[in-house]
């Protein structure tokens, strides 16, 4: 089986004038949401990967413009997009599963203003994933990241600097998914992914990602305000040296918390998950062969 590798940022724009002169399955007179479409419904990977492509050598060109950062692009229907409550933050991300759907790659940019300005910096994310030995603890960045896409968006302060904490939907092959709460940032004008914000019991951690079955569904959102993430607690068989281990991993009924104190978000456990204040977010629409992001 060929292994596709997400293309760098360079090679996008060195090769964009060759993909539209192809014109490949007529792709460049595809408006973008079109193009979005063939990326997940295309009768094979090549068609994917080609119409993918395309897509981010043409949408670097509209996120460079000026005006780009108050635009809401909600006609990308399959391309997610939280912006920071500051409004200096953005990011777009999109999954691209293989025909087969046993492999996912993620793509996406960030867009960041050091103030309320229209100068804009823009940053292509390179899904690693295959890569990242210690996904729980490695430090990343935008070269080297762990692909997902990103459904909310909450931004802290600690020791006077900013964080912007993401609650990610990774599917990852046909029996399992994963979710995922990443902690990402600027820094010396570049971005960077992972900071120990995340504490369970004395371990402090740079993201925190659950697995369980593709055959279920998870919850995972910020509530009161983004002062705490609360999340439906994931049962863990007792021998994970099983090869059906997965297939046994899913929800039981209770809930955790991660509780904003000081800064940092630390884990609570068996947590009454009503709330009064749950804060209504419009999640992008995730694509239609591959399960559903849990908007819950």
């Amino acid at each position: 089986m060929t292994t596709y590798t997400p293309p760098r940022l360079f090679y996008i724009l060195m090769f964009s004038f060759l993909l539209k002169a192809i014109n490949l399955l007529g792709q460049d007179t595809l408006t973008l949401p079109a193009l979005i479409n063939q990326i997940q419904r295309g009768n094979t990977d090549s068609i994917r990967e080609m119409a993918n492509l395309d897509f981010q050598s043409r949408i670097v060109d509209s996120l460079k413009t000026p005006n780009s950062f108050n635009r809401s692009f909600q006609e990308f229907k399959n391309v997610s997009v939280v912006t920071s409550d500051d409004k200096l933050f953005k990011i777009f991300s999109w999954t691209f599963p293989n025909f087969s759907g046993d492999r996912y790659y993620y793509f996406g940019f960030i867009q960041y203003r050091k103030n309320l300005s229209d100068s804009i910096q823009l940053f292509s994310l390179i899904d690693s994933t295959s890569t990242i030995s210690k996904p729980e603890s490695e430090k990343l960045k935008s070269n080297k990241w762990l692909g997902s896409v990103y459904y909310s968006i909450n931004t802290i302060k600690y020791q006077g600097k900013y964080y912007y904490i993401l609650l990610g939907w990774k599917g990852f092959n046909q029996q399992q998914t994963k979710k995922v709460i990443e902690v990402c940032y600027i820094e010396n004008n570049e971005v960077r992914f992972g900071f120990p914000l995340l504490k369970i019991g004395s371990v402090y951690k740079n993201r925190i990602i659950f697995s369980y079955t593709s055959q279920a569904t998870m919850s995972l959102k910020f509530e009161k305000g983004g002062k705490k993430i609360v999340f439906d607690h994931i049962n863990s068989p007792k021998n994970k040296s099983d090869v059906e281990v997965i297939s046994q991993t899913g929800p039981d009924g209770t809930y955790d918390s991660f509780l904003l104190t000081k800064g940092r978000y630390i884990l609570e456990k068996d947590v009454d998950e009503r709330s009064e204040t749950t804060p209504k977010i419009q999640l992008a629409e995730p694509p239609k062969e591959i399960k559903q992001i849990d908007k819950k």
